[in-house]
């Protein structure tokens, strides 16, 4: 039955997103009709859209897992006894999570990346990945925030209790915490994923820290393609158009968030969700 319940709100969810997808192309075809828009155009930039999409979903598909690893552990660190891990992690969080995303991206840039560029490598795209990687530190700082509020979430009693009946701590993080905590943290870090997905798109305005692939994301593609037409309704909706496809990846990611918090909803404990 459950297994039913699951399946139908997937249906809904993938017949919700086609509907939304009809929707935004009709409005698209009625403007060009009414010659607000010149679709041969949109037509044509298309391609580089979708090429500037898989630059960012690369971008993403490398953030993520980093800033996840190093979050956890962040959040670990900051909900252990030991004093020397809780001051250092603390210390990350505060430099990370207060500094700004362009400027931890340009510090990446102008003294990161000759620490670790090795000679004869292309530094366009050494330059991507390391501000790419700056992203991943900043979001790894909220990540580890969302970690700790889960695992504090878990009641000290069921903690004592572990350690009364022989678990050490690290049985006791996997048996005890970590799935309470995990099912807890989900919803928040969804939301944090969504955020990485548009937070990548300050690659594509700095021309000067990676001219060549940095500047060809979703967000770089819109300043080179806005200005390939005189109509002034279509260089805005490139913008628009940009816009839809980053909606899309960031939809589709949160469905895919609330499909794993379902399954993994216990019955009783729905509250913690």
């Amino acid at each position: 039955m459950f297994g039913w319940v699951r399946s139908r709100a997937l249906y809904v969810e993938i017949a919700r997103f086609l509907v939304l997808i009809a929707v935004i192309l009709g409005v698209i075809w009625l403007l060009g009709s009414l010659g607000h828009l010149d679709l041969p155009f949109i037509i044509t930039v298309l391609p580089l859209i979708f090429q500037g999409a898989a630059i960012t979903l690369a971008a993403t598909a490398f953030i993520l897992p980093v800033a996840l690893g190093v979050g956890f552990l962040v959040g670990w660190a900051r909900f252990s006894r030991n004093p020397l891990a809780y001051w250092v992690t603390t210390l990350f969080v505060e430099i990370f999570r207060g500094t700004p995303q362009l400027v931890l991206v340009l510090a990446a840039f102008f003294i990161g990346l000759p620490l670790v560029a090795p000679a004869g490598a292309n530094p366009q795209v050494l330059a991507f990945w390391v501000g790419s990687f700056a992203l991943a530190l900043h979001s790894a700082a909220y990540q580890g925030e969302i970690f700790r509020a889960g695992f504090q979430s878990v009641p000290t009693g069921q903690i004592e209790a572990a350690h009364a009946v022989g678990l050490d701590s690290w049985q006791t993080m996997k048996e005890v915490i970590l799935p309470q905590a995990f099912r807890v943290s989900l919803p928040p870090l969804g939301n944090e994923f969504a955020n990485v997905v548009k937070d990548s798109s300050i690659l594509g305005f700095l021309g000067v820290l990676c001219i060549v692939l940095c500047s060809r994301d979703l967000a770089g593609w819109g300043r080179q393609i806005a200005p390939l037409t005189f109509n002034v309704n279509t260089a805005v909706f490139s913008w628009v158009v940009i816009a839809i496809v980053y909606f899309i990846i960031i939809y589709v990611m949160s469905t895919i968030m609330l499909a794993v918090e379902r399954r993994l909803r216990v019955p009783g404990l729905e509250a913690a969700l």
